[in-house]
């Protein structure tokens, strides 16, 4: 693979149907994190992996407020080019209005990692085998961007839907989700940002 550019989805629809071929189990996301680490280590030799980066890694010691500490995950060439970072997300709680929304607040830190970090893409991904992420009465709020045949676009603002509502995350791009069926009753959405 050229070491100047990633397809990070390509990548995630490999590490998907190499999980379902070898009866990967997925029980946290923990566990989704360094599976998936373990397969673009092997897919990306001459690459650099790195799990739970600094922020501050990238920007000095200015981290912004409100801008998460760590990536989950990066992909940084051999020059130390930023290639892809990817959030993620693995509930299992319930939660789900909250958790919808904390997605979208990673779509809102990927945008930040391409435009002031300096990252080629940013890649938010969820995996639940929960089916109120993708169903239910509720097509409302929070859920009217992530449930439904047609999900609305996620843009501007997004208000958070539970506890103290000053919280906000502000987008700058417009994105669809699009659930993927992955294997057993697991479905995926993956979000890009990119560098323009």
């Amino acid at each position: 693979m050229n070491t100047s550019t990633v397809s990070v989805p390509n990548l995630i629809n490999e590490f998907f149907a190499a999980a379902k071929k070898e009866n990967t189990e997925f029980h946290n996301e923990a566990c989704l994190q360094l599976e998936l680490a373990v397969f673009l280590r092997k897919r990306l030799p001459v690459h650099k992996i790195l799990l739970e980066i600094p922020v501050t890694h990238f920007t000095g010691n200015k981290r912004p407020v409100g801008v998460k500490k760590e990536i989950d995950i990066c992909i940084i060439d051999n020059a130390y080019n930023k290639l892809a970072a990817i959030e993620l997300k693995f509930p299992q709680n319930g939660q789900t209005p909250e958790t919808l929304f904390n997605y979208c607040k990673d779509i809102e830190f990927c945008e930040f990692l391409t435009t002031t970090v300096g990252f080629t893409g940013a890649y938010a991904l969820m995996l639940t085998d929960d089916h109120s992420f993708w169903q239910g009465r509720k097509s409302d709020g929070i859920y009217r961007y992530f449930r439904g045949k047609s999900p609305q676009p996620i843009n501007e603002t997004i208000q958070k839907p539970t506890g103290k509502k000053n919280t906000h995350a502000k987008l700058k791009g417009t994105y669809s989700v699009k659930w993927a069926n992955e294997f057993g009753d697991f479905r995926s959405i993956l979000t890009k940002t990119e560098n323009s």
